[in-house]
């Protein structure tokens, strides 16, 4: 089994709650969080987001994000307006170690033939360049056009280190159970924000209660069962470099 790191996620807390859900932004918990741990990532050189474009929902972010960068984009939506337009099964037109930075976002759970488009982003990367992805697990199923996959840690990270891939880190996207309850159950009924805040806030008391540690991230039998089912995960790698074992 090839190995990988699990990086524990922050405990929810006051500041995080009003920096990531006091404004007025229509983004569910799961979106929130991958944009804060994207917001940290250091982001440089020519970079390729599979699954993007000039017209994907999150375009200003990445704008942000991507300053002083080479940024393109590969999708198979003409609609989105990719820098790639691409076709399901079909190697990317692109030519190999062509970028620093692979990144997708919630996109992967969508492709049947996954290992077959991995096996590309590997070969369009650059040896040691990055590979960063957002994938969802306790989410409920979404056709864009479908929907096919939810792994585990363990799967990623035997599947990504068998390809290629090494320094394998990922980190559960979890705030706390009652809002990945009802995130999960896709906050039914009237009143949406309102309890939905009102989830956040219990989950930060839970929190503080319950988990053990340092103080500063999940840690103890509650966050380590929490952590087992989260919303969803970042994945963070690096192209294997040609001196570096299998």
């Amino acid at each position: 089994m090839h190995p990988f790191s699990l990086q524990l996620p922050l405990l929810p807390s006051w500041r995080r709650f009003r920096s990531l859900f006091g404004g007025r932004a229509d983004l569910s918990v799961l979106r929130t969080l991958e944009y804060e741990l994207l917001g940290q990532i250091r982001l440089s050189g020519r970079i390729l987001d599979f699954g993007g474009g000039s017209h994907a929902n999150y375009r200003d972010r990445m704008r942000e994000w991507t300053d002083g960068c080479v940024y393109e984009t590969a999708n198979i939506d003409p609609a989105i307006k990719p820098t790639y337009l691409i076709t399901p099964g079909q190697p990317l037109p692109i030519s190999g170690n062509a970028f620093d930075i692979v990144i997708t976002l919630n996109t992967l759970e969508h492709i049947y033939q996954i290992e077959g488009v991995l096996r590309e982003l590997l070969r369009v990367l650059k040896p040691e360049g990055k590979f960063v992805a957002t994938v969802p697990f306790l989410f409920r199923i979404h056709g864009h056009p479908d929907d096919f996959l939810r792994g585990t840690p363990s799967w990623w990270g035997a599947t990504l280190g068998r390809i290629g891939f090494s320094e394998i880190v990922i980190t559960p996207l979890l705030w706390g159970p009652m809002s990945t309850g009802l995130s999960v159950a896709g906050i039914p009924g009237p009143l949406k924000r309102m309890r939905m805040h009102a989830a956040l806030l219990l989950d930060m008391i839970y929190a503080r209660r319950s988990c053990s540690g340092d103080g500063l991230y999940y840690g103890g039998d509650v966050g380590e069962s929490l952590c087992n089912a989260p919303l969803g995960f970042m994945i963070a790698a690096k192209k294997r470099g040609p001196t570096e074992a299998a």
